[in-house]
């Protein structure tokens, strides 16, 4: 079985398989296991096969287990069939499995590197949801993406929730948000924005924000007068 899987034969290898079904107790799911990663590692991957096998053991049994589930979402990253991979990570989590944060961290990286940021959006979610923590490039990434793509409402919510974690420190994480503010010509959001920043003692990343990449005058006025104002906060407090 396992010589016809790693060779990409898996219509073979699901045939040699079902011969187990004379043994008692065979096949068993961990026997599945290894057809599948052993499928995954052929140069031979058919998508639609997978797909099958999966939906058999969902039907018929054995049922999948987490190692199914990890095994599927790392084949699905590595073979490039990303939607099916986040279609995969939720039906782990639905079946009380936890995917593991490296898989899940893949998975995210390859979706926004690729541009499916809609997925993305719901990958963050599920590494929130587990209290995983996403490393600050892989955030940066995510908010570029959206903001170039002019999903400024959702990269304005992923900035929120990280925030509300204490998962971005660096000026970098803001600066794609307010160019995208500053392209659909929201000024006043992206200076309720700077005041959301000041409240939260962000002093440091707003300084840092360059306001010689805003492209109208309005909007480059208005935070140059909140920045002026906001040193002279400042120097008040210092002399307290």
């Amino acid at each position: 079985m396992q010589r016809y899987a790693t060779s990409g034969c898996l219509k073979k290898a699901l045939e040699a398989l079902s011969l187990m079904r004379f043994v008692p107790g065979k096949p068993t799911v961990y026997d599945y296991n290894s057809m599948i990663y052993c499928y995954l590692k052929s140069e031979n991957v058919l998508f639609g096969e997978l797909v099958e096998v999966y939906n058999g053991m969902k039907r018929f049994g054995p049922c999948p287990n987490a190692l199914t589930y990890n095994t599927l979402l790392n084949g699905m990253v590595l073979i490039g069939r990303l939607k099916y991979g986040t279609f995969i990570a939720e039906e782990m989590w639905k079946s009380g499995f936890l995917p593991s944060f490296k898989c899940l961290s893949k998975l995210l990286n390859r979706l926004i590197w690729f541009g499916y940021l809609i997925d993305s959006r719901n990958v963050l979610d599920m590494l929130l949801r587990l209290y995983y923590v996403p490393i600050e490039p892989v955030m940066n990434m995510l908010i570029i993406g959206l903001s170039k793509a002019g999903m400024v409402r959702e990269a304005y919510f992923v900035v929120l929730v990280l925030l509300d974690k204490g998962l971005v420190r660096g000026a970098y994480n803001f600066n794609p948000l307010l160019w995208a503010f500053s392209k659909s010509y929201s000024s006043c959001s992206a200076l309720a924005f700077f005041v959301l920043l000041r409240r939260r003692d962000s002093y440091i990343m707003l300084v840092r924000i360059p306001l010689w990449f805003m492209d109208f005058v309005g909007m480059a006025y208005g935070m140059m007068s909140f920045i002026v104002w906001l040193k002279w906060k400042l120097m008040a407090v210092s002399l307290i």
